[in-house]
């Protein structure tokens, strides 16, 4: 029976945490085209179809391991969601800048490919 109930208490949990996430009146649900494509780049899509919430509540932020921050974790999946919160204020401010989604890119990728670098190394 405890068995059962963890399941349950944890699957209700992630299906909330997830359905708040991403099932926003703001988020978006593009469909693709007639090739299987979405019309938009991987960043902006991301942007489009998730919400964060919740971003005040330091317990509710730790307690679902930093998932109300849903921009940041799709965005930056490596980085440790302590960090969320920090990268939230970054890049709300640069996607008031027109070349920002750019320069966010490229310092995703940058992040992406150190992370990989590092992990890659580091089993060695």
């Amino acid at each position: 029976m405890a068995f059962l109930s963890m399941h349950f208490f944890t699957g209700l949990l992630v299906s909330l945490v997830f359905q708040v996430a991403h099932i926003m009146p703001s988020s978006e649900f593009p469909l693709p085209d007639e090739d299987g494509l979405i019309a938009r780049d991987w960043p902006t899509h991301q942007f489009a179809t998730t919400a964060n919430y919740s971003p005040r509540s330091k317990f509710f932020s730790w307690f679902i391991g930093g998932l109300n921050y849903q921009i940041e974790h799709h965005l930056l999946p490596e980085i440790c969601h302590v960090h969320y919160k920090k990268l939230s204020k970054i890049i709300r401010y640069l996607l008031f800048i027109p070349l920002a989604l750019f320069v966010i890119l490229l310092i995703f990728i940058f992040i992406d490919f150190l992370l990989i670098f590092i992990d890659f190394y580091s089993t060695w």
